[in-house]
């Protein structure tokens, strides 16, 4: 990603440095210089006469969240409603440190991933005026993703003011967990787990019911699936690292004793947490054949634990999303969008949609408006603009204390029709799992077997086709991706002259 930003490609008119000089005005810090060198540490000096002043007011008023009743249902000291809440009149300096660089930093790398497939999807021209391929397609995005797809696709916030958001985003998520005060090191982390890898009848139930009996043999502890990415073959779980390392340690005893009852298994649960105590939980967990522990995580990203500051970002989204008057939400996001939270369907202001959401989320505002037979908040008599920016607001405020439901996203988008799949991305991993995937819809039920029998054919043809499925990714298809508007339009002039 590094490298393409400094090949070139990237132009003032396809928002990056407008995106950087955002970042400068706000934090004081350049998004670009992070990109290209890494540091280790950046100073933001706030004695650097009037320039200095004016920077600490901006920290020191920079708020996540101005509703007082928000705070006092968090009712936690250790979240606060400023962002840099350390930052007095007093202060004469503020410190962004990492040792792996400020680039892994999960506040520094959210926006600035958004800012990369912004500018990757600009510069592709799909939205050229003669030939507009992106205004009425289908979007979503993983995780992070989903932003990059709404500001991308959805068009909903500029990509500067985007990126803060998720700036803010990271900020919020890593107030989360508490970390060691001289270490800075938290007891969390996620992993890959590959039910496939255990053996070959293991199966995605299977590994649910491992995960309970690890979860209770650890005394409670965190452990959840948080990405549901290939059917019964790629997983994340997020957890406390203990809870991690026993996981790979009891999917290992299954894979060396295939046949063990499921009392073997828990039995091998409560006997390992014996030998192998929390006390000795290694920073590093050791590889075994079915799961990987993710480099450089430390906050377990879209598990139940960060339910409780989903107030507290609800209120910042409030404040910043688009009112239902300035922005088009019905006819950007209805039809079109879907989401994380829930993608067994696409994003609609229907009743019934909105219903499936509030029961998923137990979102106190949708259960409100729904419940409410008649007056200003009645689901019935908000407008549809009103209806759009509520569910979104609700959708993104779950996300990150939610699973990524991928594996139905993508079911979703086969369904639909949709017959050419392009991923915006640093690498080629959702065009992966979309090309595994389409192999494993016979697996998933009748009708989905169905749609792999219309779709013809179970394997991929190695240039980038998963049966009739065209899958391509900026990062390995790019020169066919830059040529596709101009095939586009010249197949919309052939199809003229035909007519003519």
């Amino acid at each position: 990603m590094t490298m393409w930003w400094r090949s070139g490609r990237s132009t003032k008119e396809s928002g990056r440095d407008e995106c950087d000089a955002y970042f400068i005005d706000q934090i004081g810090i350049s998004i670009l210089k992070i990109v290209r060198e890494n540091p280790k540490e950046s100073v933001i000096d706030f004695t650097n006469g009037e320039q200095g002043k004016k920077l600490r007011q901006k920290y020191m008023n920079l708020m996540i969240s101005k509703d007082e009743e928000v705070m006092k249902q968090l009712n936690d000291p250790t979240v606060s409603a400023r962002a840099f809440p350390t930052v007095t009149e007093d202060t004469p300096n503020y410190v962004f440190k990492s040792p792996n660089g400020l680039l892994l930093m999960t506040h520094f790398a959210q926006p600035i991933i958004i800012i990369y497939e912004y500018v990757a999807l600009s510069c592709l021209k799909f939205d050229n005026p003669e030939n507009d391929l992106i205004s009425n397609a289908m979007f979503c995005g993983h995780s992070l993703g989903e932003y990059c797809a709404l500001v991308s696709l959805g068009k909903i916030l500029p990509a500067s003011q985007m990126a803060f958001m998720c700036f803010i985003r990271g900020l919020v998520m890593q107030t989360c967990v508490p970390r060691d005060p001289i270490t800075s090191v938290t007891d969390y982390g996620m992993a890959a787990v590959s039910p496939s890898r255990v053996t070959p009848t293991f199966k995605i139930e299977q590994l649910r019911e491992v995960m309970k009996y690890v979860a209770n043999s650890c005394g409670g502890r965190l452990l959840e699936i948080v990405n549901y990415n290939v059917y019964n073959d790629q997983y994340v779980v997020s957890g406390e690292r203990f809870c991690i390392w026993q996981l790979g340690m009891v999917l290992d005893f299954v894979n060396k004793n295939p046949t063990a009852t499921l009392l073997e298994i828990k039995r091998f649960c409560y006997a390992n947490v014996g030998t192998h105590p929390r006390l000795t939980t290694p920073l590093e967990i050791p590889r075994t054949g079915a799961v990987l522990q993710l480099a450089g995580i430390d906050v377990p990203f879209h598990s139940s634990l960060l339910r409780k500051v989903v107030p507290l970002f609800r209120s910042f989204l409030d404040a910043n999303l688009p009112t239902p008057t300035a922005f088009d939400y019905v006819n950007r996001l209805d039809g079109r969008y879907v989401c994380n939270l829930y993608s067994k369907e696409i994003f609609s202001i229907s009743r019934e949609y909105a219903t499936t959401i509030a029961d998923l989320s137990k979102s106190p505002f949708l259960l409100r408006a729904l419940n409410t037979p008649s007056g200003p908040d009645s689901w019935d008599e908000l407008t549809p603009a009103e209806r759009a920016r509520l569910l979104l607001r609700e959708c993104l405020s779950y996300q990150f204390a939610s699973a990524v439901q991928w594996i139905d996203a993508q079911n979703t988008i086969i369904k639909s029709g949709v017959r050419r799949v392009v991923e915006i991305g640093p690498a080629k991993t959702l065009a992966n799992m979309m090309n595994k995937s389409v192999l494993r819809l016979k697996d998933q039920g009748k009708e989905l077997a169905e749609m792999a029998e219309i779709i013809a054919g179970y394997e991929s043809t190695g240039t980038g086709r998963a049966g009739t499925i065209e899958v391509l990714s900026f990062d390995t298809d790019r020169e066919l991706l830059f040529r596709i508007p101009d095939e586009e339009q010249n197949s919309t002039d052939d199809d003229e002259d035909e007519e003519d």
